[in-house]
């Protein structure tokens, strides 16, 4: 089954059970079948299979947290730039900070791809380099999808 297809059953399923489920299961529940489709898509063993996942699990909570800083960066900037009496070092001070949170992300994930590059040999972290990228463009695609189909 490929990649496409996952995610649209995914899409379709979680779709269904949104409005009966809270927002942060139903991202449990793609990050899960994430999970599951990389390990399959690797084929790892066991062993190198439980330390991908360490460190993959380990990084990941970090890149959300630094997620969750760069929306709150940029709640901040939106209401500081909206503001017409804001003051210009204000504005300036919301917009440096975001760009340095942004920066972290960045490291953030270089050291993830960094530590994981480690653990698996090249065709491995070249799978998982084109399945990271895949995944989050089918998953953005399908949820557009599925949100034009709601409003026409």
């Amino acid at each position: 089954m490929n990649l496409k297809r996952i995610v649209f059953f995914i899409l379709i399923f979680t779709s269904i059970s949104m409005f009966a489920e809270p927002t942060n299961r139903l991202k449990e529940r793609i990050k899960t079948l994430k999970k599951v489709k990389l390990i399959e898509i690797l084929d790892l063993s066991e062993d190198k299979s439980e330390k991908f996942m360490i460190k993959y699990n380990t990084y990941q909570s970090k890149i959300d947290s630094k997620n969750m800083e760069v929306d709150n960066a940029i709640q901040e900037l939106e209401t500081v730039a909206s503001n017409k009496n804001s003051k210009i070092e204000i504005i300036k001070l919301k917009t440096n900070l975001l760009q340095r949170v942004q920066n972290e992300l960045v490291f953030i994930i270089q050291e993830k791809d960094k530590e994981i590059k480690s653990i698996l040999n090249e065709v491995e972290f070249a799978k998982y380099l084109v399945f990271e990228r895949k995944f989050a463009n089918e998953l953005r695609k399908s949820l557009l999808r599925l949100n034009k189909k709601r409003f026409e």
